[in-house]
């Protein structure tokens, strides 16, 4: 959302104007009648990502958490939704980076039936940093899912900001 300025050199018109528009915003936040992907304050950032995986054909899919060059750490949280089955899974991670290695935690995971986001990761780090300095994270489907599964992921990311 811009910054809606107003100055004490405004016309009692313009302020008015302007204070409506602020609250017209809020409103629109508040009651999800703004779609938006990032929302920044001065020491956080909540970001959002979604991931379309179908089981056969799109296992994997990756989406950015934060740049570890203006940006400390993260708590992830990422709901995968079954909408072949209707199974879901939730799981809360805690990462941080040194600059050079990344460090996470899983800290929650709830399902409600089979594994939809893979723990066990082959062939790659779930977390990684890309060319472009931000850390990243790499999902890939549970082995058990049905070929043809439609799966929604949605990340939702809370970073500190250094």
């Amino acid at each position: 959302m811009p910054a809606i300025q107003v100055a004490r050199t405004d016309t009692f018109e313009q302020q008015r104007v302007k204070i409506n528009e602020i609250g017209t915003n809020l409103f629109n936040v508040t009651s999800g009648g703004m779609e938006f992907d990032s929302m920044d304050t001065f020491n956080v950032r909540i970001s959002t990502a979604k991931l379309e995986l179908k089981k056969g054909l799109s296992n994997t899919g990756n989406a950015t958490i934060y740049n570890k060059n203006v940006e400390a750490s993260a708590k992830v949280i990422v709901t995968a939704n079954n909408l072949t089955t209707g199974d879901k899974q939730i799981t809360e991670y805690l990462v941080i980076d040194n600059g050079t290695d990344i460090f996470f935690t899983d800290t929650n995971n709830v399902k409600t039936g089979q594994e939809l986001i893979s723990s066990f990761w082959s062939g790659f780090d779930m977390f990684d940093i890309d060319g472009s300095q931000n850390v990243r994270i790499s999902l890939t489907l549970g082995a058990d899912l049905s070929p043809g599964d439609d799966v929604e992921v949605t990340i939702v990311n809370t970073i500190t900001k250094k």
